[in-house]
């Protein structure tokens, strides 16, 4: 998953309100945990684990030190909501 900062840029491209903050998927890998929880790019992650973030590397570092399942809050389709991202079973 790349992730960027939430600039007017992206806010124009994916129709994000200016009362969002966040950070805003760019691009999902097929068949990522992201990809089968079903972000997609225009995705903004607003708190990862119940902890708000705000910038890319930030939501990177919180993303790769969760353990499990990630509990994520995001806005898409112009709702806020709470989204549970599984691990990937073992292959």
């Amino acid at each position: 998953m790349r992730l960027g900062e939430l600039d007017q840029e992206s806010r124009e491209r994916y129709e994000i309100p200016e009362h969002i903050s966040g950070v805003v998927i760019h691009e999902v890998v097929p068949g990522s945990r992201a990809d089968n929880a079903g972000l997609r790019p225009g995705t903004v992650i607003m708190e990862v684990a119940r902890k708000p973030v705000s910038k890319a590397k930030e939501a990177v570092q919180a993303i790769a030190k969760a353990e499990g399942d990630i509990l994520l809050r995001i806005f898409a389709g112009q709702v806020a909501n709470y989204l549970v991202v599984k691990q990937l079973a073992d292959k």
